[in-house]
């Protein structure tokens, strides 16, 4: 009797374990079975979600442009949208034909149209990126990479100017540094600047944008306001950059006109702000601001919300009137002016 006895024990402990088992089984199914429908729905309610989406997309087209501005307009949108998503070779290839000067020290290129310099949060391809490979596309692929001499901003178009050599794109920096490089940038006005040449003499501060990232932006800091329709002298703020712009108008309709401007303080992102003051009503004097700007968001055709920025025109390098001195229009070297 006492082996029985001393079996038991064991017996009721495997038993056990197997009446455990069995029971976790019995209770693990529901739970794995609502898993899995749980999934199955969530699977299902994404999928219904994407699709959604796919046709709130396809809803909401943009209207068919009507004006040939507009259709130009949206052809820009689109190919600077397509810019920013090709291969790095692509985008290579594109810079290679907007070449508009090359020599043995110097490439001088045609920037696209809100396309970044330089990469950063969000930014899936820039300027820098191509650069060795445009390199090796003028040179061949034991090209050296090309190097920045000067930056321009995403919604600028125009003359950008790279090196060869690290050496020459240091003096280059220099020469812009000390402001020995007259720069030239061509904008659309809406309405027409009056008079049609000036200086147009506003301060101009940077201020924080409400947005989804923070980031700041350069707007006007007039030393004058309205006030009882005359006009008072306003509290200047410290932190304001002076921003003085020549400008002239090249050619105009009723209702806009393309300015030149010519930047003679120090480069700041200022020049949408300062076009805009440009082509307000009345009298074009410095420190004169009690003009209205030609649109809240800066001067530029407006067509259904699309903003176009400012064309670098042209980069003359200033030499000095001496004797002998290298025309600073027709010089081989970084003479020569360039011009798109």
């Amino acid at each position: 009797m006492a082996a029985p006895s001393s079996n038991a024990p064991r017996l009721w402990v495997w038993g056990s374990r197997q009446r455990l088992g069995s029971v976790f089984s019995l209770f693990s199914k529901p739970f794995c079975s609502a898993a899995a429908a749980s999934g199955t729905m969530s699977a299902q309610r994404l999928a219904e979600k994407l699709r959604a989406q796919k046709q709130e997309q396809k809803t909401k087209q943009p209207p068919v442009p009507t004006s040939p501005v507009q259709r130009r307009v949206q052809e820009l949108v689109r190919f600077t949208k397509q810019l920013q998503r090709v291969h790095p070779n692509v985008l290579a290839k594109a810079l290679s034909r907007g070449i508009v000067h090359q020599d043995k020290d110097l490439v001088v290129i045609n920037k696209p149209y809100g396309l970044p310099v330089h990469g950063g949060p969000g930014i899936r391809l820039c300027i820098s990126d191509v650069l060795p490979i445009l390199a090796k596309m003028l040179h061949g692929h034991k090209a050296e990479p090309l190097h920045l001499c000067h930056r321009l901003d995403k919604e600028t178009t125009g003359v950008m100017v790279l090196a060869w050599e690290k050496e020459v794109a240091h003096q280059v920096q220099e020469l812009f540094r000390t402001r020995q490089v007259a720069k030239k940038y061509w904008t659309i006005t809406v309405r027409v600047p009056v008079p049609p040449a000036g200086v147009v003499d506003i301060p101009v501060i940077e201020k924080e944008v409400q947005g989804q990232q923070q980031h700041y932006k350069m707007t006007l800091s007039p030393g004058f306001r309205m006030e009882d329709g005359k006009m008072v002298r306003a509290r200047s703020n410290r932190k304001a950059h002076t921003a003085v712009t020549q400008y002239q108008v090249l050619s105009s309709t009723l209702s806009a006109a393309l300015v030149e401007l010519q930047p003679i303080t120090e480069a700041v992102s200022w020049y949408p702000e300062e076009a805009g003051a440009a082509s307000g009503e009345g009298p074009s004097h410095p420190a004169s601001p009690a003009r209205a700007p030609a649109d809240p968001a800066g001067p530029g055709v407006q067509e259904g919300g699309t903003q176009l920025g400012l064309q670098a025109s042209s980069l003359l390098r200033l030499l000095p009137a001496t004797p002998g001195s290298t025309d600073a229009k027709s010089g081989s070297e970084w003479g020569r002016r360039s011009r798109t």
